[in-house]
């Protein structure tokens, strides 16, 4: 398999740590750190990418090549190598709200290969406790996307505290739930208008859909019926889903929180990565959209 060389562009400027079979670059405030030129080389790369990245579908010019801006808009780029290739990469929007501190992926996304290792769910709980500040509450987190595969890969890691709650759509969200969605669209979406009950954020993508006309299949009949249900892809709907840690459960959560975190770390040290085609509950890792 090729290797990546624009990963040399990286390697110098960010925190390098060792999970299992990967080296995991760490860049904080990446517009300010690389210049001019190494964004446009990087950015090359990362619309390259995302194509065997989708299996075959292409994005760049619908959604990369209009985010030229992209490092200038993140607070932190984070890449996974694995035998010199770009495996994964995540880029990290960290907001202070009156509701607290909100983490915001706008995007992650994993190599075919590479999922089911366990990497994307690491890189996600890696990321939600540097942005903790113990012993304040727990940041909340938000993503936006137009695939059921980010939403169920998101509810699976959080059940009970993320939003919309799509087994059961007619509960109200808490209204700490509905104020972290209002913060995330004003500044993901902002003017756009959304509903507060199923998260979903309307005309929030002007290329319409990012994927095709067919949403892939995550696998969870529940997340792909809501996606189906209440979302016109066509149009450029998006989910934002919300995480809200409950206050009066902060010992029990923190638990939860470590007990899971040593899960991933022990299961990505034990992967085996393969170069393989993506299955059918695999497919769009992507959480930006």
């Amino acid at each position: 398999m090729a290797t990546t060389p624009e990963l040399s562009l990286v390697r110098g400027v960010a925190r390098v740590t060792r999970r299992g079979p990967y080296a995991v670059l760490h860049v904080s405030d990446p517009g300010r750190v690389f210049s001019p030129e190494v964004k446009r080389e990087l950015m090359k790369a990362i619309e390259r990418e995302s194509v065997p990245l989708l299996e075959g579908i292409d994005i760049r010019a619908s959604y990369w090549q209009p985010r030229a801006d992209y490092f200038d808009k993140i607070d932190e780029w984070i890449v996974v190598e694995h035998d010199k290739r770009l495996v994964a990469w995540c880029g990290l929007c960290k907001w202070q709200s009156d509701t607290g501190p909100i983490l915001y992926f706008d995007t992650l996304g994993v190599m075919p290969g590479h999922r089911r290792t366990g990497i994307g769910a690491l890189l996600t709980i890696e990321s939600w406790f540097r942005f903790w500040r113990f012993p304040r509450r727990m940041p909340c987190l938000a993503l936006r996307s137009q695939s059921p595969v980010v939403y169920a890969l998101f509810r699976r890691l959080i059940p009970r505290i993320c939003y919309p709650q799509v087994a059961r759509p007619e509960r109200k969200p808490p209204k700490r739930a509905v104020e972290v969605l209002a913060t995330a669209v004003q500044h993901t979406s902002p003017g756009k208008k959304f509903d507060p009950q199923t998260g979903v954020v309307f005309g929030a993508v002007g290329a319409g859909a990012l994927y095709g006309d067919s949403l892939p299949s995550s696998g969870d009949p529940i997340v792909d019926a809501f996606f189906a249900t209440h979302l016109r892809v066509s149009a450029g709907d998006s989910l934002m889903g919300v995480g809200v840690p409950r206050i009066g459960a902060y010992v029990p959560g923190m638990s939860w929180a470590i007990a899971i975190y040593f899960f991933f770390r022990l299961r990505v040290a034990r992967s085996h990565p393969k170069t393989r085609p993506a299955t059918a509950n695999e497919t769009d890792p992507t959480l930006a959209a």
